[in-house]
Order: C-alpha cells, then structure tokens, then sequence
C-alpha cells in the first residue's frame, strides 16, 4: 500500500505513504526470548539478537511493504520514575537465568541502535531524553503532517492501543499478526481515545502502576472496572464505583494520567525523511558477524528493502 516516494520529498504532503514504526525495545526482547536458548555466535561474540532483528526486519519488509522505516527508542532515564519511582520497578526484578541471558543481550540491544541501523541506512531512529518509544509513536501518529500517511506499529504494548485510528494499525511483534481499529472496537466497545481514561482508572500491570483505589478495601480499580465505568455500564451501587468519584482520588487519577497518556505533552514533533538502505552496509554487517544465511539472500534483501 502507498507509493514509493523515495528521492521526492515534495510529493509527501499530497501522496499516502505506507510507514513502518519499530518499537525497537519490544522488537528486540521479542527477539531475545525467542532466540536466547540458541546464543548464535561468531568468534565468540554473541549475535543471536543482531542476527534475530534483521531477519524481523526482513519478515516486516516482506508483511507490511512499507514505504518508510521509522524506529523508536527508549530513553535511559525516565521522567515518570522521576514522578512515580514504582514505576515498572518489577522489571529489575529478574532470575539469574534472566540476569544472565539479558548480560548478553543487552549490548546487542546497543549495537543494534547505534551501528547496526545507521550503517543498514535507516534515517529515523527517534529518541528523546528521559521519554519513551511509546512517547514517539504516540507524537507521530497525532501529527498533522502524517494524518494521510498509513501507519504500522511493531508492539506488544497495549498502550498503544490509544493512537489506533482508520489509518493506524498494529503488528504484533511477537507473532506478527495485525491488530486494527475494528479488532480493537469488537474486543473493547469503546473508540481507541477512551483508552486512556481506562488505563488512567485502571492503572497499568506491565507498567506497575496501580488503579484508583476502591474505599474501604485494599484492592484498587482493574482494567474491567474502568472499562465498565468508562462504557457507563457500572452500577452505582457497586462498592468500586466510590473509586472514580471520591475526591481524595483525584490526585491519584492526575498522577496516573502523566504516567499512561501518550505521548508525554513535552514530547517535540518529528520529521520522517526517506531512509537509504545500503546494499554495501548490509554486506559489510553479515561479513562482521558471519551471517552467511542472510548473505546468500543478499539478492532478495536488496529488492525487498530497495538497497542501493
């Protein structure tokens, strides 16, 4: 879908593109847990991730046929553990299995962001400082400028779920099956904008933020609750349903509200240019790291990803 506008910048405004947006860190740990009991390696360096990402990006290439690549990247500091310090504090809760598998991949994470994609490149590696990926798509997908574009996620986050629209969609970076404005509407029955008010009452698990807390109970409002009271099919009569309207809540709520809306309000614009993907970068990067099965498809990598 979209035409291939490579080389003719002025034609953007007027031309649906068709862009890919890489959740870089979902991508890779994707990657890891599926290929972190084979450890490929070359002259004893590990690369199952290096290795396991590009044929990701070739399998998106292959599904989505985009236009344009754009890959966005989390900060390593973080503004909402400034305003929250819970804040998915149980991911450095770890087993020394994943201590250990995440000792060798991590660096292959680093590798990939600062060398591998430039020199394949690829022009769009957002990040901003002290904010996330999830921040960067959320930007772009409100952004004027691209509001004709056609736009594919790679996620697992269902906070993304927020910026589906009509020209919007999702591709599980798992499993690489789509999720669309439709899908989202017949699982949930609400429009992809409400989501935000369910994760704001409900809280986030994945993200360790907690739901509005119920009175006189020690349980807080789940992601069922906020998406009855959100739809208008809570009773008041429900003891849950005092969470969403005592006062001494309202705080909490507003907190929530910094921790899960996308994108962060200080989130800046950004300009999405064609990328150039080199055939010589390609080959210089499966020569580094002995990726001879990519190197035998080299023929098809450069039509697919239309290298130069």
């Amino acid at each position: 879908m979209g035409i291939p506008l490579i080389g003719y910048p002025h034609f953007y405004r007027y031309t649906m593109r068709n862009i890919l947006i890489l959740d870089l860190s979902s991508v890779l740990h994707s990657v890891k847990f599926s290929l972190g009991k084979h450890k490929l390696t070359h002259k004893e360096q590990p690369t199952f991730v290096m290795y396991g990402f590009l044929n990701s990006l070739y399998a998106y290439q292959n599904k989505v046929k985009p236009d344009i690549i754009v890959v966005a990247c989390d900060s390593r500091t973080s503004l909402r553990k400034e305003l929250y310090p819970l804040y998915k504090h149980k991911r450095q809760k770890k087993t020394p299995e994943q201590a250990a598998l995440d000792k060798i991949a991590l660096p292959q994470f680093e590798t990939i962001r600062y060398e591998l994609l430039p020199e394949l490149g690829c022009r769009n590696i957002f990040g901003v400082d002290d904010l996330e990926a999830d921040d960067v798509i959320g930007r772009l997908c409100k952004m004027r400028i691209y509001k004709n574009d056609y736009i594919t996620i790679a996620t697992t986050d269902k906070d993304i779920y927020q910026c589906l629209r009509h020209n919007v969609r999702i591709i599980n970076s798992k499993n690489k099956t789509f999720y669309t404005l439709k899908d989202f509407t017949r699982d949930y029955g609400i429009e992809p904008k409400m989501w935000k008010r369910v994760k704001a009452y409900g809280g986030c698990t994945s993200d360790c933020v907690k739901g509005l807390p119920i009175p006189d109970s020690v349980k807080c409002i789940g992601e069922g609750y906020a998406l009855k009271f959100v739809k208008g099919e809570l009773p008041e009569h429900y003891k849950a349903y005092k969470a969403f309207i005592v006062p001494e809540n309202k705080k909490i709520l507003q907190l929530n509200k910094e921790l899960v809306i996308l994108p962060h309000k200080s989130t800046p614009d950004f300009k999405i240019r064609p990328n150039h993907f080199s055939r010589k970068g390609l080959v210089a990067i499966c020569k580094r790291y002995g990726f001879e099965s990519i190197l035998s498809m080299r023929k098809d990598w450069f039509s697919l990803l239309r290298m130069k």
